[in-house]
C-alpha cells in the first residue's frame, strides 16, 4: 500500500548515497579514484564543504531536480 510505504520510507540524500558507494571501497582514495576526482574534493563533499557535481551525480546515477512549490493562494 504506497500510503503506509510513504510513512516510512526514509529521505536519502546524494551525500547518503555517495558514502553507500564509498562503503563499497577500502580507502576514501580508492573510491576517488573509482569516481575520478581527487581524493581532496570527495573530502570535502563528505565535510559539507563542496556540493557534487553534476558529473558526479550522474556517476551515482543521480540528478538534481529542482522543484517550485506553488504558493497556496
Amino acid at each position: 500500500h504506497m500510503l503506509y510505504a510513504s510513512r516510512h520510507m526514509k529521505e536519502v540524500t546524494p551525500l547518503d548515497e555517495l558514502l553507500a558507494y564509498c562503503d563499497g571501497f577500502e580507502s576514501m582514495a580508492a573510491a576517488a579514484r573509482s569516481l575520478g576526482v581527487s581524493r581532496q574534493y570527495l573530502n570535502d563533499i563528505v565535510n559539507n564543504k563542496r556540493d557534487l557535481s553534476r558529473g558526479l551525480l550522474s556517476k551515482l546515477g543521480l540528478k538534481r531536480v529542482v522543484v517550485r512549490e506553488r504558493k497556496s493562494t
